[in-house]
């Protein structure tokens, strides 16, 4: 192994693994079969040898492409420009909701459930996804927004923030992610940076039980945005909003009178999102993640780290701006997993708010971030 750190040892562990975790691991099963003898073992081959260890993780996590790949990697612009799977094809829509949507079994399970500050739960099954995302989809280029077209998502975490991420990769559409609460000038300034054409926000939302109107935000921030030609405005509290006729859109009539699309056969390098970094140290920077690297990236997190499998309900508190708000989307739905968004802080209406949604919603894995 190369670096510093040590895998497997029980004496720096302050948990290890017990028979039924292990009968159930997908990565000791995969470690098992590729004839590792442990977790030092397969990192150095996944470095040294990565042409042989990568295929076989892909096929392992169930990452499949609609064009066969030819070259795994193509640095020949340079080492710092390599490109991967050359020759190949693939969506990520395709690997979290539609095949999902079209398995019978798959289709009735939960993929998406979310309780707001206030209580009130909504849950979307597979099938239900899939038709959302297929209608918001067949939409979108009714409105002029196609393949490479950026999309930003100024949302809470609702069921509808997981629609808007999917349908933007079907159609090859280029999601930006921001903070929920961010005022008016770091959105704009993140829309201006990606060359927004479009932005999904909602009426509002709340914080500590506070009314937050993060349309009238989205609003100051296209005044200084005038490359966003539409916005997709979500009823999230039923609070209203103002709308501009002719640049704004219900949600709910996305689509509607819409032929279905086709899923757009993505190049394994073609942008799947751009996340912006803070800011806190000079201007945003834009981390642009490809359809496949993206996707094997969260299956790994995902499928080995947290060994989310197909019976699993995974919560954690993250907002749609930073990481792990799309990670938990991608990583959790591409194994037909169900997520439960949080949205709001997990200390109110009181401290066991996190706790009571564990126990409600059956969640298998729960995960927070260091700081909320």
């Amino acid at each position: 192994m190369k670096g510093r750190a040590r895998f497997g040892e029980a004496a720096s562990a302050d948990w290890m693994p017990g028979p039924d975790q292990m009968d159930r691991s997908r990565l000791a099963a995969a470690m098992h079969r590729w004839g590792y003898e442990g977790l030092e073992d397969m990192h150095r081959a996944s470095i040294d040898d990565p042409e042989s260890f990568w295929p076989r993780a892909l096929d392992d996590l169930g990452v499949t492409f609609t064009t066969p790949w030819s070259t795994f990697r193509d640095d020949s612009a340079g080492f710092a420009f390599p490109r991967w799977f050359s020759g190949g094809a693939l969506n990520v829509a395709t690997h979290c909701v539609t095949r999902h949507a079209k398995d019978p079994e798959a289709a009735k399970r939960p993929a998406v459930i979310s309780e707001a500050d206030s209580g009130v739960c909504r849950e979307l099954s597979f099938g239900a996804l899939g038709a959302e995302v297929e209608r918001v989809a067949a939409g979108l280029p009714a409105l002029g927004i196609g393949k490479g077209d950026r999309v930003g998502l100024f949302l809470p975490v609702i069921p509808e923030a997981a629609v808007a991420l999917m349908a933007c990769a079907k159609i090859g559409a280029v999601a930006v992610p921001a903070f929920s609460g961010y005022g008016p000038d770091p959105l704009a300034a993140r829309l201006n940076a990606a060359d927004a054409v479009a932005l999904v926000t909602v009426d509002g939302t709340t914080r500590k039980g506070k009314p937050v109107a993060m349309k009238e935000t989205a609003d100051g921030a296209l005044k200084q945005a005038p490359g966003v030609r539409h916005v997709l405005v979500i009823e999230n509290t039923g609070s209203g909003c103002a709308m501009t006729e002719g640049r704004d859109h219900a949600w709910a009539d996305i689509g509607k009178a819409c032929d279905p699309v086709p899923t757009v056969a993505c190049d394994p390098n073609d942008p799947f999102m751009i996340i912006y970094t803070s800011g806190t140290t000079g201007a945003p920077k834009g981390i642009v993640h490809s359809h496949a690297g993206y996707l094997i990236k969260s299956g790994v997190d995902f499928g080995y780290a947290f060994d989310v499998q197909s019976d699993d309900l995974v919560g954690w508190i993250a907002d749609m701006g930073w990481m792990l708000g799309p990670l938990m989307i991608t990583g959790c739905l591409q194994f037909g997993a169900g997520i439960v968004f949080v949205e709001g802080l997990p200390n109110f209406p009181d401290h066991n708010r996190m706790w009571d949604i564990v126990e409600r919603h059956r969640v298998s894995r729960a995960l927070m971030v260091p700081t909320m």
